[in-house]
């Protein structure tokens, strides 16, 4: 049990106990030892961890001098279920970033913000947070949850990551539209390319196919990408969004003549094969690349998220950038703000940290 509270593993996976091949390893190590069945462990065991470990909790939250909380909702896919999450983030007493989950709630009813306000007021008095030490909540964009951290009198922030692959998305369909597609819809050109990947992925005879116009017309072998390696925000930088539609067409370019253009395939016409021979060109790639750095540029600059204080610091003290993205006039006053930071919420113990900036 205190491996799955420890590493945030999901309660099911405490069936574990009446694996066999967990028994037979138990009786080798430790002749002696019983495992309990899985009910002794939900019903008794777990209650009494959780109030252990909640007091740990309690006390890690207690001795840090700010934290942050990041929230979100969930529901099933039948829409019976719904939960709030909140999680706690801080820098524990030894200057490593800690965090834990305060609360996975469930929703009752409609989820008006006077219900989700009311719950996420819930896990901080759990566990005797003092509003006073919270830096920020980052939530979602939706209205609701903006309203709900202003009810809460917090400061809020919309998820970065979320906002950032929005913004992705606008400024890709820029580069497209800079190639002449002007149907970004269901019947645009990338999404019958993706119908047709996923196609040709769910059919081991056309894989088969695939693979051996690819032998014949000396085309490295390799699988098609996955559809969702084509989505802008999971990791994935403009440039290599780009290069995986750019891989789908050279690969079913070979494929052409033989299946793409059968009856149960999303039909490409002329004008759409020549529009992809047009995106495999250099100087157009290069072009593209351009329009979508411009159109992403342009959005950032609009959500003034550069001058939001919160990402700049986090941007400062994050080790992978530190002040490469800051001028000389700008790195001087942010290294007075870390300082002011530092000297008011840790007295001193990062200071040493700062020199190296």
């Amino acid at each position: 049990m205190q491996i799955i509270c420890c590493s945030t593993l999901p309660i099911y996976i405490v069936v574990i106990v009446e694996n066999e091949g967990l028994r037979n390893f138990v009786s080798v190590i430790c002749p002696r030892f019983k495992i309990k069945s899985r009910t002794f462990y939900t019903r008794f065991v777990l209650n009494s961890l959780y109030q252990e470990y909640k007091c740990k909790v309690i006390d890690m939250l207690s001795t840090a001098t700010s934290i942050s909380f990041t929230t979100d909702s969930w529901s099933s896919e039948d829409n019976k279920h719904s939960l709030l999450s909140m999680t706690a983030h801080f820098v524990g007493s030894s200057m490593w970033p800690r965090f834990a989950v305060t609360a996975a709630a469930p929703i009752k009813g409609r989820h008006t913000t006077d219900e989700l306000k009311s719950l996420l007021a819930k896990a901080m008095a759990a566990f005797d947070v003092d509003e006073e030490k919270v830096h920020l909540i980052v939530r979602d964009a939706a209205s609701t949850m903006r309203r709900t951290t202003n009810l809460l009198v917090l400061k809020s922030v919309d998820c970065f990551a979320f906002a950032h692959k929005l913004q992705l998305e606008r400024a890709v369909k820029d580069g497209l539209k800079a190639l002449g597609v002007s149907d970004l819809g269901d019947n645009s050109i990338i999404s019958r390319l993706l119908k047709i990947v996923k196609k040709i992925r769910e059919s081991a005879g056309d894989k088969d196919a695939l693979l051996e116009c690819q032998n014949i017309c000396e085309i490295p072998e390799s699988s098609l990408v996955k559809v969702s390696e084509c989505n802008i925000g999971h990791g994935n930088t403009v440039e290599q969004y780009v290069r995986h539609v750019t891989k789908i067409i050279r690969q079913l370019e070979s494929y052409r003549t033989v299946h793409v253009d059968r009856a149960d395939y999303p039909k490409l016409d002329t004008s759409d094969w020549a529009l992809m021979k047009k995106l495999l060109d250099s100087p157009t790639m290069r072009s593209v690349k351009e329009v979508i750095a411009e159109g992403l540029k342009m959005r950032m600059e609009d959500g003034n998220y550069e001058e939001t204080e919160e990402f700049v610091i986090a941007t400062m003290v994050d080790p992978r950038f530190r002040d490469s993205y800051f001028d000389s006039e700008e790195k001087v006053v942010l290294l007075k703000k870390l300082e002011e930071t530092s000297a008011s919420t840790s007295h001193g113990k990062c200071e040493s940290c700062l020199r190296g900036y």
